[in-house]
C-alpha cells in the first residue's frame, strides 16, 4: 500500500513537470490525475492554502510600483515657461510697434516734419496666489515598509504634483485678481480668460475682462446668457434710417455706422 501511494505521487508529479514544461497539455494530465486514483479532494489546493486562518499561507505578490493614472498633460506651462519674483503684486509694462504704413516714403535730403517718438506703456500687474496641500505623516509610517519606499517622501512628490496642477487650472480659469488684505480676502491671480480684451465670445450683452489700470486688477469676462429670439429680420424702412457711410472702395460691404446726430427744437 506505500508502495503504490509513493508511485502514484511520483506519477502525479511527473505528471506536473511535463505539463509545466509543454510536454503534455492540460487535458491529457487533466485525464491522468483519475486513471492514478486522485480525486480533487485527495490533493492540498492553492484555494486550500489561502483559505488558512488569518490571512492564508500564500504571501502576496503585489508590483513594487504605483502607477500613476491621472496624467493630466500642462500644455501652458509648458508653453510660456516659469519664473518667479519677490512682492505679492508684480508688474510689467506694455508696449506695441505702430501699424506698417505703406506711404512711408521721404524725398531726398527732405527735412523731418514731425517727430515718431511714443513712451511705453501702459503698466499691468497681477497678484500672487498662495495655493498648499497638508501632508502628515507618522514616523511609524515612515519607517514600515511600504511599496512607495518613504511614504513621506511619496506623498510629497504626489502633492507637488497637485499643486502644479492647480496652478494650470487657475491660469485656464475666468478668474479677476484679488488683492490680499492680510485678513479674511485671500490674493488671487487673474487668469488668461481675465486678459483678453478681443476675440473673446461674450454673448449680445456680456462684459469683456482686461486690466483696469485704476485698481490694478484684472476684470473676469462675463458671459450674456439671455436667450434671444432668431429669424428677426431688418426692413428696408428699419435700415434707411440708419446712418450708414459707405467707404468708396466696394461700399456694399464697406461701411461705417455712425450714431444719429439729436435734432433740436427751438
Amino acid at each position: 500500500m506505500k508502495y503504490n501511494i509513493k508511485m502514484q505521487v511520483l506519477m502525479a508529479i511527473g505528471i506536473a513537470l511535463a505539463g509545466f514544461f509543454g510536454m503534455i497539455d492540460s487535458a491529457t494530465a487533466a485525464m491522468a490525475f483519475p486513471l492514478i486514483g486522485l480525486a480533487t479532494s485527495d490533493y492540498l489546493s492553492s484555494a486550500d492554502l489561502k483559505g488558512v486562518a488569518n490571512g492564508g499561507l500564500i504571501r502576496e505578490d503585489v508590483m513594487a510600483k504605483i502607477w500613476d493614472i491621472s496624467k493630466i498633460p500642462l500644455p501652458l506651462t509648458d508653453i510660456i515657461g516659469t519664473g518667479s519674483h519677490s512682492n505679492e503684486y508684480t508688474s510689467w509694462v506694455q508696449d506695441a510697434l505702430a501699424s506698417p504704413s505703406t506711404s512711408n516714403a521721404l524725398v531726398d535730403g527732405q527735412d523731418v516734419a514731425s517727430w515718431n517718438n511714443d513712451p511705453a506703456g501702459p503698466r499691468v500687474g497681477n497678484h500672487s496666489q498662495i495655493s498648499g496641500k497638508a501632508v502628515s505623516v507618522s514616523t511609524r509610517a515612515i519607517a514600515s515598509n511600504t511599496i512607495e519606499g518613504d511614504e513621506l517622501s511619496y506623498q510629497l512628490m504626489m502633492r507637488q504634483q497637485e499643486l502644479k496642477r492647480d496652478i494650470e487650472a487657475t491660469m485656464l480659469y475666468n478668474q479677476a485678481s484679488v488683492a490680499d488684505n492680510g485678513d479674511t480676502v485671500a490674493g488671487k491671480a487673474g487668469g488668461l480668460p481675465s486678459w483678453l480684451v478681443t476675440n473673446t465670445n461674450i454673448g449680445a450683452t456680456g462684459s469683456l475682462g482686461g486690466y483696469n489700470t485704476g485698481t490694478g486688477l484684472t476684470v473676469k469676462c462675463q458671459l450674456d446668457t439671455n436667450r434671444y429670439p432668431k429669424g428677426i429680420k431688418v426692413t428696408d424702412q428699419e435700415l434707411a434710417t440708419v446712418n450708414l457711410v459707405r467707404h468708396t472702395f466696394h461700399g456694399e460691404w464697406n461701411y461705417t455706422i455712425k450714431p444719429k446726430r439729436a435734432h433740436l427744437e427751438r
